[in-house]
């Protein structure tokens, strides 16, 4: 068959699987309409790891999750340096944990060195680090791990660059999902926006429910998807902004800019965008953000 030809049966193909997905979830939403339904008294319901509600400061919120899931957070770091000391340290699958963690130490110490996100993150999400800070030290875990362990998109790419050879690029997980449907195109019922979130398997079964409540007053509440140790991955706030990733590995790459977690963080503290901020405007279109990473579907007010 001629390339054209494969490629318009693709789309063809796509297209009707976007239609049946749009078609179902009309389906759920009208059926949902019978039913009712409090979304924050649902986000309750105890995950397998808890449902940890964060307030207070910045350092605060972040001693309350590492506190509350200490011992989830020891069991997934452990992996986590595992799987790092295979894929950059030339480590063994069946490695000694306590080898991968003094070498995964030193590598978070040299990723922070080669690159410029601590600024950026400052700048832009202010209040971020000192939760990172709070968790780290509730959890008993170095500031500079926590801190690497937030930038999974971003030591994915930027990780090769101090470690030689790179392993394996089908250990890189670029599979995520995500679709968002406004209220008009339900019939009027709420706007869905959803996402799969493929990461790495190590990371399933440490899944949590963060609810955020600002030491700020007039920011909004927060439910955010995320898991132990990690800040956030996505989620909604009580203005009506939610939020869904996917990453664009097309982009060049740079060591500078906010990391993900923390960009899905800084627009969940938002309850109004304005034009007349950089950020914003950012925001409101869609979100291509000037350093290296997109977010796709990322914003949906309202509805």
């Amino acid at each position: 068959m001629p390339a054209a030809a494969l490629r318009v049966r693709m789309v063809r193909a796509q297209c009707g699987r976007l239609a049946k997905l749009v078609s179902h979830t009309r389906a759920v939403a009208d059926e949902a309409e019978s039913f009712p339904y409090d979304p924050v008294a649902a986000a309750a319901e105890p995950s397998p790891n808890g449902y940890v509600h964060l307030a207070g400061s910045p350092r605060e919120r972040g001693q309350t999750h590492g506190a509350a899931l200490k011992q989830q957070v020891h069991a997934i770091f452990e992996a986590w340096r595992l799987r790092m000391y295979v894929i950059f340290g030339n480590g063994s699958d069946a490695g000694d944990p306590m080898l991968a963690g003094v070498w995964c130490r030193g590598w978070c110490d040299d990723f922070i060195s080669a690159t410029d996100f601590e600024g950026d993150i400052e700048m832009w999400a202010p209040g971020m680090l000192e939760e990172v800070r709070g968790m780290a030290d509730a959890a008993s875990i170095s500031y500079n791990e926590m801190l690497v362990f937030q930038c999974m998109d971003e030591y994915w790419y930027h990780g090769k660059d101090l470690a030689e050879p790179w392993q394996d690029d089908s250990l890189r997980p670029e599979h995520c999902t995500a679709f968002a449907l406004p209220s008009h195109a339900l019939s009027g019922a709420p706007a869905v926006v959803a996402q799969t979130m493929d990461l790495e398997s190590f990371r399933d079964g440490y899944q949590t429910v963060l609810r955020v409540n600002a030491e700020n007053s007039s920011l909004p509440e927060q439910l955010i998807f995320s898991h132990a140790g990690m800040v956030g991955l996505c989620g909604l706030n009580a203005a009506g902004v939610a939020i869904s990733c996917n990453n664009l590995s097309q982009l060049n790459h740079a060591t500078g800019g906010v990391p993900v977690a923390f960009v899905v963080r800084a627009i969940l503290q938002r309850v109004v965008f304005d034009s007349r901020n950089p950020l914003d405007t950012v925001l409101m279109c869609v979100c291509v953000w000037w350093w290296w990473w997109c977010v796709c579907v990322c914003v949906c007010v309202g509805g």
